[in-house]
């Protein structure tokens, strides 16, 4: 196999990576909502470390050019979440999604440009990991529960 073609072989696997990160930023988003209505706070607290962990894999790269706004919850969901702490803790997590989300955008242009350098190949091989563990975990303590 040529140099050329192992390169495209890699941009594709990194841009089928950049597609799983993306998918799963937003299930965690989602889950960690369902959690926190559902009470399940351990839960809640494992999407956020997974998020952190992936914001700590990311802190070298820029910061997003666009401000954070704090989300602002409907009623709806403030009435099923009543834990103050619970509260607290997705306004945190919410932030920290903000700036993986903020973070991980040029880095997927980059794959996309196809000027990826090892480091970023590195990152988004190492992100991929900690988002696999994240979801092998939950099928396992759902496993578990059952």
């Amino acid at each position: 196999m040529s140099d050329a073609e192992k390169q495209k072989q890699l941009l594709e696997l990194l841009a089928k990576s950049c597609k799983f990160i993306v998918a799963n930023l937003t299930a965690i988003e989602k889950e960690m909502y369902i959690f926190a209505i559902k009470g399940q706070k351990e839960k809640v607290v494992h999407a956020s470390q997974t998020l952190t962990a992936v914001s700590l894999l990311l802190k070298d790269y820029p910061e997003p050019k666009d401000a954070y706004v704090p989300r602002k919850y409907p009623d709806s969901f403030k009435q099923k979440v009543t834990d103050e702490k619970m509260l607290k803790l997705i306004a945190t997590t919410d932030a920290v999604l903000a700036l993986v989300r903020g973070k991980i955008v040029p880095i997927i242009k980059l794959v996309q440009a196809g000027k990826v350098s090892a480091r970023v190949s590195s990152d988004v091989i190492k992100i991929n990991h900690v988002l696999k563990t994240y979801i092998a975990s939950l099928t396992v303590n759902k496993e578990a529960s059952t």
